[in-house]
């Protein structure tokens, strides 16, 4: 007896999770970089602007992870067959 496990859908799900991820996070620290201005006065522009060139990398990071992903996920076979465990039976 064999289970069937479908795993080239968990290597889809994480790249699209980084991807959400990575365009929101990167557009939030463009958007910081340019246009919004700090939210309190004690901040000086200087490190403002720093902090969102790093969240702005931080972000195209996580889009590079998602392709890095969605190609890898291209070469992991669509199901996998491995011999049933004892657990899944009690089921």
């Amino acid at each position: 007896m064999t289970d069937k496990v479908k795993i080239r859908g968990l290597v889809r799900v994480a790249g699209w999770m980084f991807l959400v991820w990575g365009a929101v996070v990167s557009v939030k620290g463009l958007l910081d970089a340019f246009i919004l201005m700090p939210e309190s006065e004690f901040v000086p522009m200087d490190k403002w602007v720093k902090y969102a060139g790093f969240e702005a990398c931080y972000g195209l990071a996580c889009v590079a992870v998602a392709g890095l992903l969605f190609a890898y996920g291209r070469r992991v076979p669509e199901w996998i067959e491995r011999p049933k465990s004892p657990e899944s039976s009690l089921l």
